[in-house]
């Protein structure tokens, strides 16, 4: 969980919206996530609007503490037993925070180009939060940790991936290797350029793996993301069971998986 100090956050439900607000005393800012007919929900407006957003934005993550319930953890393991496994989810990088939840795709390459110096003291900030973030996960009863930029080629591109995401998840990922924890990272996107890059990474599993046609890669393709130590949890595109795909032809895609990743799978 998080704390701020002096700093308010206030999250309500207003007919299909969660508005979510920080108050401070440089301002507020204030996120929108609109919620759809199957309750899913998707960004309708971002933190950050204007260039004051960013000196709020900033004064938040200044003032942000992350706080353990390793109690809570402890009963949701208990109570799977051994019907399952959980993972703590750690959500994006600082990068990808930036991109998805603070300011949006169009917002944040505008600022790269114009005010790159606000972007990298903001994930200087953010980097030193979310670090302490996933020293807690390594000390916690769980033992697997999902770091997720849910990443995407076409959002965050491979040089942006390679700049500023990979140095985060090796240095995470190395704090909790020492812990022996396993660590994945959720990838249902286009993610064919990103291959190489995230193969440095340093994770255990690839989580969440979709192939064609929903994305850009069959799934024959797919080991090249991966190191021989590296697993990948792929399945079955869900467009087949929305669609008049018959019962063998899921089989047979089943059993490409199982042929192209095999021991990987």
């Amino acid at each position: 969980d998080f704390a701020y100090d002096n700093c308010e956050c206030i999250s309500k439900k207003e007919d299909n919206q969660i508005i979510r607000q920080f108050r401070t005393p440089l301002g507020t800012i204030e996120h929108t996530d609109g919620i759809a007919a199957d309750g899913s929900l998707c960004p309708v407006k971002h933190f950050v609007k204007d260039s004051n957003d960013w000196e709020v934005l900033r004064y938040v993550v200044e003032h942000t503490r992350a706080t353990p319930k390793y109690q809570h953890i402890k009963n949701i393991l208990d109570g799977i037993g051994e019907l399952g496994i959980a993972d703590i989810v750690i959500w994006r990088s600082p990068f990808g925070k930036i991109v998805d939840e603070y300011a949006g795709l169009e917002t944040t390459v505008y600022k790269l180009m114009d005010d790159p110096k606000t972007i990298e003291e903001l994930l200087t900030l953010q980097t030193e939060v979310d670090m302490n973030v996933i020293k807690l996960a390594a000390d916690s009863p769980a033992e697997i940790v999902i770091i997720s930029d849910h990443a995407d080629e076409q959002i965050i591109n491979p040089v942006w991936y390679e700049k500023y995401c990979v140095p985060f998840y090796k240095k995470a990922n190395e704090i909790l290797h020492t812990k022996g924890k396993i660590v994945s990272t959720h990838l249902d996107g286009n993610f064919k350029g990103l291959f190489e890059l995230v193969k440095e990474a340093d994770f255990d599993l690839l989580d969440g793996c979709t192939p064609a046609p929903m994305t850009n890669y069959e799934v024959e393709e797919l080991p090249s993301a991966l190191t021989g130590n590296m697993k990948a949890y792929c399945g079955v595109p869900s467009i087949f069971f929305a669609d008049d795909t018959s019962i063998d032809e899921i089989i047979t895609f089943a059993q490409r998986i199982i042929k192209a990743l095999s021991p990987n799978v």
